[in-house]
């Protein structure tokens, strides 16, 4: 399985997606100069993009978290990361800077060890720069990660899970049903290489968000991104880290309805009748090995 799993281009790209959402909902909305307007002033799709995503990370994710950190991971990400995973990266962060902030101290970094499942993302590479030491994995993470049992502090995961595909298969069954076998392992591992009271984040994408709700509405499938092996609801989720205790869940909108997502499930989804809680369309998780016992 390749290792870059978590740089996936192909995937959903949230500025394509807000203009859509804004085009049949808020015409005219300021953060989207029109086509007339970008021709004028020579302006190229592609610098509109980058405009769009600093001015939704601006507006929306920077208000999410004060840890002194983010400011120079947005600094960093500027300069490192402008396709469009931007806001993902941006919210993953915040996300933990707020939820492991003692981790995350000046005089603590450097002495945790940290893995990310597959190449470093820039989150990871930023670690690097702040002397924090980070490896990534070279192995098929349906069966191995290439690590010593018990060696890390912190594993992230971060959009790996929903690529895993199951093991080879042995018998008939394993050819015409998905049996959870790759991510099964895939969780083996990372118990196995997670010290003691070690954590893992992980994000993955979402099936039961906002965006996958109205796709099904308007006969399309409920996922984020269809060719996706797999998404996995939160249930599914904890169910395959049961080993592990939940320190800290929620969802964050990375790829549709960005900083608005919140209100619209409520509008949405509550005039249907069904809850709106956790309708973004990135899972967060921390879960920590629990101490030996």
């Amino acid at each position: 399985m390749p290792d870059d799993t978590n740089h996936a281009s192909s995937e959903p790209d949230p500025f394509e997606q807000r203009q859509e959402d804004r085009r049949r909902e808020e015409p005219g909305d300021s953060l989207l100069p029109s086509a007339e307007s970008r021709q004028k002033n020579g302006v190229s799709q592609g610098d509109v993009k980058i405009r769009y995503l600093r001015t939704v990370r601006e507006k929306y994710i920077d208000p999410l978290t004060s840890h002194p950190l983010y400011s120079t991971f947005v600094r960093f990400l500027e300069q490192h990361e402008t396709n469009t995973h931007y806001p993902r990266f941006a919210l993953t962060m915040a996300e933990m800077l707020n939820t492991m902030a003692d981790f995350f101290s000046a005089t603590e970094l450097a002495k945790k060890s940290v893995c990310e499942t597959g190449s470093l993302s820039v989150i990871s590479q930023f670690l690097v720069s702040q002397g924090c030491p980070v490896r990534g994995t070279h192995t098929d993470l349906r069966y191995a990660i290439d690590a010593a049992d018990e060696s890390f502090d912190l594993l992230l995961s971060l959009e790996v899970l929903e690529h895993i595909k199951d093991q080879t298969e042995k018998v008939f069954g394993d050819i015409v049903l998905f049996n959870g076998s790759g991510a099964q392992k895939f969780v083996d591992e990372i118990w196995r290489v997670v010290r003691p009271g070690g954590l893992v984040i992980l994000t993955t994408p979402n099936p039961t968000c906002l965006l996958a709700l109205i796709k099904l509405i308007g006969y399309e499938p409920p996922m984020v991104y269809r060719p996706h092996v797999r998404e996995y609801t939160k249930g599914e989720i904890c169910k395959l880290f049961d080993k592990f205790k939940l320190v800290k869940y929620c969802s964050f909108f990375a790829y549709g309805y960005i900083g608005i997502g919140e209100q619209k499930a409520r509008e949405y989804v509550e005039r249907l009748g069904w809850d709106p809680a956790d309708r973004g369309d990135c899972h967060f998780f921390v879960f920590q090995r629990p101490d030996a016992v």
